[in-house]
């Protein structure tokens, strides 16, 4: 009688009217009611008065009634009652005589999660029951709500690269008996293999919450995620009508699931730290870059992005229907894995404006509005991707403006300062913001002194230490720092007339902890400006400059001395290295930049009629690796352009070498020669060579 009052009240929806909820069990109806307040009293009172009562014989509910009333509970979002009535619950789901359902599992993990009660302990004891020989059991929401509440609660795997097919040599790979004794690896286990052999019996819903929770938790799986590829877009591009499409994803899902395979590439770092430690050193987007495409394959990355983003015009009205954050996880996942898809950023610069516009035309109600309110997180994922593949619309950047000054206000709505900053941004978030301006080459003064204010304070606030402990951030990252270096440089060059400057002597005195990045945010970072690895391409191109009598030197570094030397640019002699050159003619101040394809992003608006790349995986030193072959359109990325633009600005010239192009020559010295006397004409200066 208690439990099936409870879910009377819960299946109702009685007294409550608002529970938002992550996963598939959010598909709710509410009563109406002329009196809700006195309804939502009414349904506390009783629901308080059921947990009273249960508490002391939950040893006598059958396993269905605890499952209905922690179900109920969760539904109806009694955060305090429930604290104690799943304290219970999991009590007597550590007596092994029960023999809890499939339903039971799910649903009871599934409503810990959602009030945020977590126990780990309990948790792997109820999941322990989800193992693959009993997966066929399962229904599909029944996988999905169990390991979406670990993912949730952060319960680790003690595996995290058991399935890992591409960094993990098959030597190395563990069989299930070896992970026989961590019941969460085992349940991930479970879970995959049940949506790789039924794919098709799983909602949208539920198969994005299975990925989004093997990349909440940090564990990659490619089988998995390309199997899920090929169901949704179809294994081969001539197959794509046999495949189940983007028609059915919500824009949540669409955006969890951009997020999702975005973040499978980027976890690949930590997967190789693990394995063969921190010595082994990679270039990070074109790691991420090929990550992808050895997991999922070049062309079904870009037809599956491609599906995702025209699912959000045409399915969603133009993405009119998205959250904010539906559209900040899609549009950073595109830009993580250098994909540019034109009409989807187009149509969320016109989002981003019309919001801004509605947010700061009604500014007093402008927090109501879930489709309305970015918070600080979203909009610098947002402008940092535009930045990042390299497409500024100044209209979307003049409009989050005055935003951001607005939502970052003290009370008064007329000031604001470090406090008030730090309750909507962390100040990795304002690196990003301030770098995407850079690369706009757009400094809106207001916004910009707000950023400084808020990374580095102001006044009696200016103390790093002090910043510190306002954001909680173990101190300024050196990301950021590089990045305010390089924004002073082009503030001071491009607009020295809103009179922003650096601390004294800066970075020196603003030293960080070595703190690891949350796993729970996926903030951007910009990329820096050195990169002192010489590829193969790049020794072939140096060796024809030396046959044409090209006189130049490897790896040139530009720091804060030659910068002072040569143009006044005053920063700290601490900041030895600013810039790098692959190549340099110092007399002529003439660059040659080799560029690979973490210089370049993608255009995928046309991906789905596009034939498939002919880049194929090979082993480079004993790993796997991408050979790219590219016959799409490419267009140069966000970083490189900053890049020439600041050395354009110390007199440099620059001359790229697109890798495609170097390979196509085949290696043939003459075609090398050739390729590259042409090249240095174009802009040539005579009285170099």
């Amino acid at each position: 009688e208690l439990s099936n009052t409870a879910w009377a009240f819960a299946t109702l929806g009685f007294g409550y009217n608002g529970l938002e909820s992550a996963n598939s069990l959010n598909d709710y109806i509410y009563l109406t009611s002329n009196d809700p307040e006195e309804d939502k009293v009414l349904m506390t009172k009783a629901l308080d008065a059921i947990a009273e009562t249960s508490i002391p014989r939950l040893n006598v509910f059958k396993n269905q009634e605890l499952n209905n009333l922690a179900w109920s509970l969760a539904r109806l979002n009694q955060q305090e009652t429930s604290k104690f009535v799943y304290e219970g619950i999991g009590n007597q789901f550590r007596q092994r005589r029960r023999r809890f359902s499939p339903q039971d599992i799910g649903t009871t993990l599934w409503s810990f999660a959602t009030m945020e009660y977590f126990d780990e302990e309990i948790y792997r004891i109820i999941c322990s029951r989800l193992t693959i020989d009993r997966g066929s059991r399962f229904k599909p929401q029944e996988v999905s709500n169990t390991v979406w509440a670990l993912a949730k609660a952060q319960v680790i795997p003690k595996y995290p690269d058991a399935f890992d097919t591409t960094v993990v040599p098959p030597s190395m790979r563990l069989s299930l008996a070896e992970m026989s004794d961590d019941p969460v690896t085992l349940c991930f286990a479970a879970a995959s293999n049940e949506l790789i052999r039924r794919p098709s019996e799983f909602k949208t819903q539920e198969t994005k919450d299975i990925l989004w929770s093997f990349s909440k938790v940090g564990m990659r799986h490619p089988p998995l995620f390309k199997s899920v590829a090929d169901h949704l877009v179809g294994a081969e591009p001539e197959l794509h009508y046999q495949s189940r499409g983007f028609n059915e994803f919500s824009p949540q899902g669409l955006g969890n699931l951009a997020w999702s395979y975005a973040k499978q590439a980027q976890l690949v770092d930590e997967a190789i730290e693990r394995i063969e430690g921190s010595g082994r050193t990679r270039s990070g987007r074109l790691n991420i870059y090929s990550t992808a495409c050895i997991d999922i394959g070049e062309s079904q990355i870009q037809r599956l992005f491609y599906g995702i983003a025209e699912a959000g015009l045409q399915v969603h009205d133009g993405l009119s229907k998205s959250k904010p954050q539906d559209m900040a996880n899609t549009a950073w996942a595109l830009a993580t894995l250098g994909l540019f898809h034109k009409r989807f950023f187009d149509a969320a610069a016109v989002q981003v404006i019309q919001r801004m516009s509605s947010c700061l035309s009604n500014k007093p109600g402008y927090r109501s509005g879930e489709r309305i309110h970015f918070n600080g997180q979203e909009l610098a994922n947002i402008v940092w991707a535009f930045a990042t593949l390299n497409y500024p619309v100044p209209s979307m950047l003049e409009a989050i403006a005055p935003y951001i000054l607005f939502i970052c206000s003290s009370g008064d709505h007329s000031s604001y300062d470090v406090h008030s900053i730090s309750m909507q941004f962390k100040r990795q978030e304002m690196a990003n913001i301030l770098w995407s301006c850079a690369v706009f080459g757009a400094y809106p003064r207001d916004l910009m002194r707000l950023m400084y204010v808020g990374l580095l304070g102001e006044g009696d606030q200016s103390d790093p230490e002090l910043l510190s402990r306002i954001y909680n951030d173990g101190g300024l990252q050196m990301q950021a720092k590089m990045t305010l270096l390089y924004v002073q440089l082009l503030v001071d060059i491009e607009a020295p007339d809103i009179n922003l400057a650096l601390p004294p002597k800066f970075p020196e005195g603003w030293e960080s902890a070595s703190i690891t990045s949350d796993a729970d945010t996926n903030t951007a970072s910009p990329a820096t400006m050195i990169s002192l690895s010489s590829s193969k391409t790049q020794k072939d191109v140096s060796s024809s400059l030396q046959r044409i009598g090209f006189a130049h030197i490897h790896e040139h570094v530009i720091g804060a001395e030659e910068l002072l030397e040569t143009h006044g640019a005053e920063l700290s002699s601490s900041a030895h290295e600013i810039l790098s050159i692959d190549m340099a003619n110092l007399e002529g101040k003439i660059g040659i930049e080799v560029d690979g394809p973490s210089h370049f992003v993608t255009v995928i608006d046309d991906a789905v009629n596009k034939p498939n790349t002919r880049g194929y995986a090979k082993v480079l030193n004993g790993s796997l690796a991408w050979q790219y072959v590219w016959e799409g359109k490419q267009k140069m990325n966000g970083p490189t352009a900053l890049k020439e633009r600041l050395l354009g600005h110390f007199g440099w010239t620059l001359f790229h070498v697109p890798f495609w192009e170097w390979d196509s020559l085949n290696g043939s010295p003459e075609a090398e020669d050739k390729y590259t006397s042409e090249m240095l004409k174009k802009k040539r200066n005579d009285n170099i060579y």
